[in-house]
């Protein structure tokens, strides 16, 4: 999504906001280095960020200013909060208090009596509940305003816009706050077990994890592999990343490779800079899509459509436009005829049974 119509003041504090995000180290730093320009940005009297984790004292550190107050000992009210309640339904999307309120009046709120108890005049909020993918913990971003004139619906939608930063931001920031200090990280990416590369930007190898190469052997051919060693479509998809960095296109960080069967996803995700320069992590994951006794009781077409089937969990319309894909062999009733020898070589009960099957650990 493009920025809406900004001056080039604005423009330019939306791209230190970005960098401010995926450069950050802790939260308190985030908070630091993001509060005066989401201030501005946002037209926002207070800022307020939030790391949520099951595994802290009370569940929320808050890194707030004048908000403090208010916001110390919401362990003890959030259930109360109708911010919490709301974004908790709808993570990873910005809500205003306009929306969030549904039509009922601020001042009954229990919020707002807090706010006034904490000698704060807060009349409007905007929100969004950060949930990173693969992380046990959340983030939030609070803005609060003092004025009479509620947020924008274009404010909201600049806050929906750095969802993918502030996404990688508060990934960073939980996960660095379990390693202790920045230095420990490439040493512990070398050393954990799942599947990971570490590149500069311009795709130069920094590190591998053991489990890369092994991976690399099996789903990639020599003459797919650069002189390095690492899948030309890798480097194709960073180089599209890095151009696209300040507006970044939905999805494109995530690589999807298939054969009957099994799947690997390839994730590319921007490491906050270090001193000598900036870095990608790629983390492979694989994936049996289908049992492995099930590939030796259906034929090469069968698989084809079942993995295909799993994979996408689309009706049968859909599932032959894209298995078609320019042949002719796919129609809606050889489907239909496929999937019903599927089920019974399997001894499955239908769709939903079989899906649920596959997926079974």
């Amino acid at each position: 999504m493009d920025l809406p119509d900004f001056n080039k003041k604005q423009h330019l504090l939306a791209y230190e906001l970005m960098h401010a995000f995926l450069d950050s180290w802790t939260l308190s730093e985030l908070h630091e280095s993001t509060e005066a320009g989401l201030a501005r940005l946002f037209q926002a009297d207070h800022v307020a960020l939030c790391l949520m984790d099951p595994a802290l004292p009370r569940f929320f550190d808050w890194k707030a200013g004048e908000t403090g107050p208010f916001l110390q000992g919401y362990y003890q009210w959030y259930q109360q909060d109708f911010v919490f309640q709301q974004l908790t339904r709808q993570p990873n999307t910005a809500l205003s208090d306009t929306e969030m309120l549904r039509g009922e009046k601020l001042e009954n709120t229990e919020t707002y009596r807090r706010s006034r108890q904490a000698h704060l005049r807060l009349r409007h909020v905007l929100s969004i509940l950060v949930s990173p993918e693969s992380q046990q913990g959340q983030g939030a971003v609070a803005l609060y305003s003092d004025r009479s004139k509620p947020f924008s619906e274009e404010r909201r939608l600049i806050l929906q816009w750095f969802m993918p930063f502030l996404k990688s931001a508060f990934q960073n920031v939980m996960r660095l706050a379990s390693l202790g200090f920045r230095q420990q990280l490439l040493e512990a990416l070398a050393h954990q077990t799942s599947a990971s590369l570490v590149l500069t930007e311009h795709s130069r190898e920094v590190l591998r994890t053991a489990p890369v190469t092994p991976l690399l052997e099996k789903w990639f051919s020599r003459s797919a592999l650069d002189l390095a060693g690492i899948p030309r479509d890798w480097v194709e998809r960073l180089t599209e990343l890095v151009r696209t960095e300040r507006n970044p296109i939905p999805g494109r960080d995530t690589w999807r490779i298939s054969r009957p069967g099994e799947e690997l996803k390839v994730t590319f995700r921007r490491l906050p800079r270090l001193e000598n320069g900036r870095f990608w992590e790629v983390t492979m994951e694989e994936f049996m899509l289908l049992p492995r006794e099930w590939l030796r009781l259906l034929t090469r077409r069968q698989i084809e459509v079942a993995t295909c089937l799993v994979r996408e969990g689309c009706d049968d319309e859909e599932l032959t436009r894209l298995l078609k894909g320019g042949r002719e062999e796919y129609s809606v009733e050889t489907v239909k005829t496929h999937l019903r020898a599927i089920y019974k070589r399997v001894g499955a009960d239908g769709r939903a049974d079989f899906i649920s099957r596959a997926l079974r650990p």
